[in-house]
């Protein structure tokens, strides 16, 4: 998976046990685009400031998830859900029947 996603999905799991300033720095460079420069003008501090914040909090989120384990686990459980909607669309059962342990499965997510 290519690193960047990676970060979201740990940002989206551990961003609370960030600082605020963190967090927008964070959300400024991945989510809104803007560029070291925009953030470090922005923020009045320099663009090795900007650029040591994103690594620190990168490090911080791959350091959460090692110990947490929160996105392994999710995205192990998504596999297994996906699996199990597939044993179910094979079953001989009916229509009605699949779709009621469908929407159980669903509610699991």
């Amino acid at each position: 998976m290519e690193d960047r996603i990676l970060v979201s999905y740990l940002y989206d799991f551990y961003s609370l046990l960030l600082t605020e300033k963190k967090r927008n720095i964070f959300e400024m460079y991945y989510f809104n685009d803007f560029s070291l420069n925009e953030i470090a003008m922005e923020n009045n501090i320099t663009k090795q400031a900007v650029r040591d914040s994103l690594v620190k909090t990168v490090d911080m989120l791959k350091n959460y998830e090692s110990k947490l384990m929160l996105y392994d686990k999710f995205s192990k459980r998504n596999i297994r859900l996906e699996m199990l909607c597939d044993i179910i669309d094979d079953l001989p059962v009916s229509n009605d029947t699949k779709n009621d342990i469908l929407d159980i499965v669903k509610s699991i997510e």
